[in-house]
């Protein structure tokens, strides 16, 4: 069975392997498929390629815009707008790379914090590519490294009632760990699977709210059990 970091791998190859066959391309046939190339700070060549639809889909990740997030706190996990503190429901993740979950480089910045992301280490999921989205990130706070993290699609197993509306089963939820110790609670899940075989298969889990409270510190994240 693959490793995380054997996926992160195959995911960054592919996605650099779209984004040069489709400028490849565009030059073979219009010979302006690199649009700009300039020289960083350090010495190192930059290019900019012409966008795509496909290589913005690249960039951007498997879940859809529209999706409703999952939102970890100390007192439980809220659902998109609804202001319901759940403590726990039900769920199916299709234990598959870039199928159910995908990996990406996150990194952290300002305050209030700010997060860019890049699946691929060549293009951002806010735009530019992700040699300026470091520099951006560090000219606002000199310590600011990516880590780790993974975007989760959830399906509704079963009917999930709220105050202000009824989740029906199939509904999709996203879930972005966003902080390397949710990465953490995710790559412990992930082992689980595989030691229970479930890994590249539908798994049934249960969703729970976890509070932690760290040096003084304290906030929310969330843990999967595999039912």
């Amino acid at each position: 069975m693959a490793s995380i970091q054997d996926a992160i791998n195959q995911a960054q190859d592919n996605a650099a392997a779209v984004l040069a066959n489709e400028a490849a391309a565009a030059d073979a046939t219009t010979g302006t498929g690199i649009v700009e190339g300039y020289t960083s700070p350090t010495g190192q060549v930059q290019t900019f390629a012409k966008p795509t639809m496909t290589s913005v889909a690249a960039s951007t990740g498997l879940i859809p815009r529209n999706t409703r997030y999952l939102k970890p706190t100390e007192f439980g996990m809220k659902i998109g707008k609804n202001k319901d503190m759940l403590q726990d429901f039900e769920a199916e993740i299709l234990l598959v790379d870039d199928e159910g979950f995908q990996l990406k480089h996150t990194v952290r910045f300002g305050n209030p914090a700010q997060y860019l992301s890049s699946y691929d280490g060549l293009s951002c999921n806010k735009g530019g590519t992700w040699g300026d989205a470091l520099a951006k990130a560090r000219f606002a706070s000199p310590d600011a490294a990516p880590y780790y993290a993974a975007e989760i699609k959830l399906v509704l197993t079963k009917g999930l009632k709220l105050k202000e509306e009824t989740l029906k089963p199939g509904t999709i939820i996203g879930y972005d760990t966003s902080a390397p110790s949710r990465f953490g609670d995710w790559s412990d899940f992930w082992e689980a699977a595989v030691k229970a075989g479930a890994a590249g298969k539908a798994a049934k889990v249960k969703v729970i709210s976890r509070e932690v409270n760290h040096n003084g510190n304290i906030w929310g994240t969330v843990v999967f059990e595999l039912l």
